[in-house]
Parts: C-alpha cells; structure tokens; sequence
C-alpha cells in the first residue's frame, strides 16, 4: 500500500492512501493488481488501466507540497515481476531484515520476531548467521561506503540487478557489487 502523510513533521495529522498492489495467485498463474483508492479513504477499487492521482502534504521544512502520482497498469507490473517466463514477488530479503527494531513488546531482531510471530519460516534460529545490510540511516555502525551501498540495494536494486528490468543499464545496485 502507498501513501503519503498529509504532515511529514505529524504523523498524528494522517496519511493520503493513493494505491495498493497485490500479486494474486489463478490457475493461470500470478498476476498484478492495482487498486486505486477513493477521497474517503474508505475503499479501493481495482484500476486495470493504472491512474493519475493528485497529492498533497506538507513537507518537513513546512512548505505545502503537491505531485501527480502514477498507479502503474495491470501490465506495468511485468516489468518488475516477471523474470523470464515466472512472474514472482520482489521485496523485503533477509539481509534487509537481519537488524534490531523497536516493537511495541520491546526491541527484537526482524528475523526472530516474523519466525515468532509466523510470517517468516526457514530462517536460521541464530541471526548471527544470517547475511546482513548495513543499517543505511545509522552512520555509528559502519562505513559511509557500506551505509551508501544498503541504502541503493533497498531503494535501487530491485530494479538495478542483473535480472531486473534495468539490467540493460549495466548499473547493478546490489550491495555486493563492488564496481
């Protein structure tokens, strides 16, 4: 689901709910939906053909700010999912989620709570041995270099990677890829 708050500097102020995606298993296989959702907030309707969405919200220096937002079409969703004949989900990694977060019961590793709570089956039980990410928005834990490399693979390199629909780039953004 994607949104915007209408306050960055208040998160109590609220969000603008634009779009939510889902990948849906058929017989046929997987394919991707968009739903574009209503002025109330209320409900999201299914939009084959994609959207143009206006948005607004105030910024954090306080200046009101407004963009044309794109929902993607129906086919749009290939570009990113479908890899060779498979369409498949792209996302959270285990590396990504090999870190500390503050939960409402306390402070656990991401891949010990999902394997807790259920959303997560398979990962090793000692977190220690697990790949990693740089916590890109944390300089005290390691190199500019390494803070610079996880913030392109979690922003860029679903895209940015030899299989995904930039590859024709030659820009691999995946932290590993050193050159």
């Amino acid at each position: 689901t994607f949104y915007f708050p209408v306050d960055f500097n208040d998160p109590s102020a609220g969000r603008q709910i634009v779009e939510t995606r889902i990948l849906m298993h058929r017989e046929s296989g997987w394919i991707g939906v968009p739903y574009v959702w209503n002025a109330e907030q209320s409900d999201a309707v299914s939009e084959v053909a994609g959207e143009i969405v206006e948005v607004s919200w105030k910024h954090t220096d306080g200046t009101q700010r407004s963009n044309s937002y794109i929902v993607p079409n129906m086919n749009d969703c290939k570009r990113c999912h479908k890899s060779s004949e498979t369409f498949e989900p792209i996302g959270t990694q285990a590396h990504h989620l090999n870190k500390q977060y503050p939960y409402e019961q306390g402070t656990e590793n991401q891949l010990v709570h999902w394997t807790h709570t259920g959303m997560l089956t398979g990962a090793t039980a000692n977190p220690a041995n697990a790949p990693r990410l740089a916590i890109w928005n944390d300089e005290s834990t390691e190199t500019v270099d390494e803070l610079a490399r996880a913030w392109l693979e979690t922003n860029c390199a679903h895209c940015h990677n030899s299989r995904g629909p930039a590859r024709n780039s030659g820009l691999f953004l995946t932290a590993g890829i050193a050159d």
